[in-house]
């Protein structure tokens, strides 16, 4: 327990933000104290802010715009753009057919869950056909934003299959890798 040194209350270490030039490793007045005081400051100076933002931007815009150019060339960036791009729209849509309880997904998985989104554009790109990652079982039906719940498949079949969970014409289809495949591929590379 840790005394918040604006509203004088004692909480837990957790109602701290970490500040590693602290004797105790987090900042003296508690999150909701900081809060407070932000969203003054931001409404006090939100004049001086934005003639500050308005200015860098005009001074520093070819600038800008070199790094930004930079950045939509480099195939490896726009590759991991559109990745976690669509890592976040399925996690949006989890939320929002769980009651808006975000998933809670650890780091190792996310990144499998990346590397699987990445196979599949991967394979759009080397083949000509486009391939989406689909939820075996949708979203809408209960279906987890889990890696044992990915399958790659064409975006014709994705749209087809919609958010059904038996779609009969779609099992006659030819498999696609699934993520147990992408995950086997990668650990025998490495080895």
């Amino acid at each position: 327990m840790k005394t918040c040194t604006k509203c004088k209350t004692e909480q837990p270490f957790k109602s701290f933000y970490k500040k590693a030039a602290a004797q105790d490793g987090l900042t003296s007045h508690c999150k909701s104290c900081a809060a407070v005081y932000h969203a003054e400051y931001n409404k006090d100076n939100r004049e001086a802010r934005a003639a500050y933002q308005a200015k860098y931007h005009k001074d520093n815009r070819e600038a800008r715009a070199a790094y930004k150019a930079e950045r939509r060339s480099d195939p490896a960036n726009h590759l991991r753009c559109k990745t976690h791009s669509a890592f976040n729209g399925g996690l949006r849509k989890a939320t929002k057919h769980n009651n808006g309880v975000k998933p809670v997904i650890n780091p190792k998985e996310k990144e499998l869950m990346l590397d699987f989104l990445a196979a599949a554009r991967t394979l759009s790109a080397d083949t000509g056909i486009e391939f989406e990652v689909d939820h075996i079982i949708p979203l809408s039906k209960g279906g987890a934003h889990s890696l044992s719940n990915m399958q790659i498949i064409t975006r014709v079949d994705n749209i087809a299959k919609a958010n059904k969970l038996n779609f009969h014409d779609y099992t006659q289809r030819p498999s696609y890798p699934r993520p147990e495949d992408i995950v086997a591929c990668e650990v025998s590379a490495a080895a």
